[in-house]
C-alpha cells in the first residue's frame, strides 16, 4: 500500500505538466493574497477554491495508471483490491489534510491575523467549512473517478466545481456575509462533519465494489 502511496505522490507532483499547472495555481493564488484583501477573497479561496484540489492526487495518478496500463500490473502484486482503493484514498485524505492544514490555514490567519478582515470565531468557522466541503467533495468525485476513469471523472469533476461555484455564487448575492456568519456555525460544523464521514465511508464501499467489478 505505501509503494501505492509513493507513486501517487510522486506523478501527482513530479511529472512535469501537473508540475507546471502547480505552480502557475501558486502564482494565481499569490496575486489573488496581494491585491484581494477581503473576506471575499478568503471564502474564494478557502471555501470555494481549496476544497476541489485534495482529489486532484486521485485523478492524476488514474491519469497515469490508464495510460501505463498499471492497473494490469497492480492486480499481480500481493494485495488485495480492497488495499488498493485503500492506499487511493489514503493518498488523497492525507493530501487533503496537507491542503487544509498547510495551505488553508495559514492563508485564514494571514487574513485575520494581518489583514484583519474578520474576527478569529468567524475565521475558524469559515476555515472548518472549507474543511469539511474538501472530505464531502472527495467522497463524490472518488465515486466518478472510480467509475467513469480519469477523462470521463474529470467531466463529472468539472460538473462538482461548477455547481459548488454556482451555488457560491447565489449565496454571495442572495445572503450578506454577517448573515451567513450569524447562523449556528457550531451545529452546522457538527451535522457537516458526520455527513463527511457518512459520505466517505459509502464512498469507499462503492469504490471498492466498483473496482472488483471492473477487475473481476
Amino acid at each position: 500500500m505505501l509503494g501505492i502511496m509513493i507513486k501517487d505522490c510522486y506523478e501527482s507532483f513530479f511529472i512535469k505538466k501537473n508540475l507546471i499547472g502547480m505552480i502557475i495555481s501558486s502564482l494565481c493564488l499569490i496575486a489573488i493574497l496581494i491585491l484581494m484583501k477581503s473576506i471575499y477573497s478568503m471564502i474564494l479561496i478557502v471555501v470555494v477554491a481549496f476544497p476541489m484540489i485534495g482529489i486532484s492526487i486521485l485523478q492524476y495518478s488514474m491519469e497515469q495508471d490508464e495510460i501505463s496500463k498499471y492497473d494490469k500490473i497492480l492486480l499481480t502484486f500481493p494485495i488485495t483490491k480492497e488495499q488498493i482503493v485503500q492506499a487511493k484514498f489514503i493518498s488523497t485524505i492525507l493530501f487533503t489534510l496537507f491542503v487544509q492544514l498547510c495551505l488553508s490555514l495559514p492563508i485564514v490567519c494571514l487574513f485575520t491575523g494581518v489583514y484583519h478582515v474578520t474576527s478569529v470565531q468567524n475565521s475558524f468557522f469559515i476555515w472548518m467549512l472549507g474543511f469539511i466541503l474538501s472530505f464531502i467533495m472527495n467522497s463524490l468525485t472518488s465515486i466518478g473517478f472510480f467509475w467513469l476513469g480519469s477523462k470521463k471523472g474529470t467531466v463529472v469533476y468539472m460538473i462538482f466545481v461548477i455547481t459548488f461555484s454556482f451555488a457560491y455564487i447565489i449565496l454571495h448575492f442572495a445572503f450578506t456575509v454577517d448573515y451567513l456568519l450569524s447562523l449556528p456555525m457550531y451545529v452546522i460544523i457538527i451535522i457537516g462533519s458526520i455527513l463527511a464521514i457518512i459520505l466517505n465511508i459509502i464512498s469507499y464501499l462503492i469504490c471498492v465494489s466498483i473496482y472488483k467489478r471492473k477487475h473481476s
